[in-house]
Formats: C-alpha cells, sequence, structure tokens
C-alpha cells in the first residue's frame, strides 16, 4: 500500500533530524583529536620539598611576546593549558625566595610537559636561571607522539602521490 505525500515528508524530515543530531554528535570528538596546542605544568617547592604556595608563575612566548601569569596553588601546582606552539620561557618568583626562570622550553602539538621548580632561599632580587634540556619526556600519558617535518613526508613512497593510495594499502 503506498505511503501518502504527507507521511513521506514527515518520515524524510524524521531522517534528516536523525542525521543531523546524529553528525552534531560525532563532530565534536573529530575535532578534539586536532589539537594544536600544548600544556605546561609542574609544582614549585622549597629547599626541603615543601609546597611554595601562591608562588608567581609566568610563561612568555619567546616569538610572540605573549605572557600569561598564575598564582600556585595551596599545594604549589600551577598549570598553563592551552599554550600556542612555539618556544617559551618559565619564571618562577615567591617572597623570600631567589627567582627562577627556565629558557629555550619548546612546547609542539598535543605536548604536556611537566617542569618542577625548587626555590632556594635568597633576596628575590637574586635569579637562578635554567636551560631546558633539548629532549623532554612526556611523563603524564603513555601516548607515543612525533613531530613530522615536511621534507619527511615528501619522501613518503606513495604511487603517483594520489592520497587514494594511502587507503589502498591500509586495508
Amino acid at each position: 500500500m503506498p505511503r501518502s505525500d504527507g507521511s513521506t515528508r514527515k518520515i524524510f524530515a524524521f531522517r534528516t533530524l536523525i542525521c543531523l543530531m546524529l553528525l552534531i554528535l560525532v563532530v565534536p570528538g573529530i575535532t578534539r583529536a586536532q589539537l594544536v596546542t600544548a600544556a605546561l605544568r609542574g609544582a614549585v617547592t622549597d629547599p626541603q620539598g615543601a609546597a611554595v604556595s601562591d608562588a608567581e608563575v609566568t610563561i612568555t612566548d619567546m616569538g610572540t611576546a605573549f605572557t600569561r601569569t598564575v598564582k600556585a596553588s595551596s599545594d604549589g601546582v600551577y598549570n598553563f593549558p592551552d599554550l600556542p606552539l612555539g618556544s617559551y620561557r618559565l619564571r618562577v618568583s615567591h617572597p623570600g625566595f631567589k627567582a627562577v626562570e627556565w629558557t629555550s622550553i619548546v612546547l609542539h602539538v598535543a605536548d604536556s610537559v611537566v617542569i618542577n621548580v625548587k626555590l632556594e632561599v635568597g633576596p628575590v632580587s637574586e635569579q637562578v636561571t635554567v636551560e631546558a634540556s633539548a629532549i623532554q619526556v612526556e611523563t603524564t600519558s603513555g601516548d607515543l607522539t612525533g613531530l613530522i617535518q615536511g621534507n619527511q613526508v615528501q619522501q613518503l613512497p606513495l604511487n603517483g602521490r594520489n592520497y587514494a593510495d594511502t587507503w589502498r594499502g591500509a586495508w
């Protein structure tokens, strides 16, 4: 028995609504995987290892002079989520302690770098500068990530440089 014109429209509208709802639910999950930021966090302690609360922690992007400042929490923890990628300088200070400055901190896509800072007792006018190591190990998750340079992509063996060939080999 054929359906009337009104019920066909209702079915079409219902199917369209279901598809839109599925699209709204799926797209945020897909876009969340496309992180283009990094994070930096750590703890501030004194020479005995006790937390230094309310320490002023400032991060500065060396390329753009972008600066963000936070206060360490009561347990000495600081956090800078969603930082643009780049090279940074980290400065930690608190009255009664020498200021500490870390330089050459490089943040790549989806990095979550932990820098724990130990403040030394002394006048604030004195400063300790630390050069960040070239190799930074991911200690907050088991994710294996890497940075791929443009020349590495160009050297990939693809038949005719057709992107569809990449998918044929995966199945």
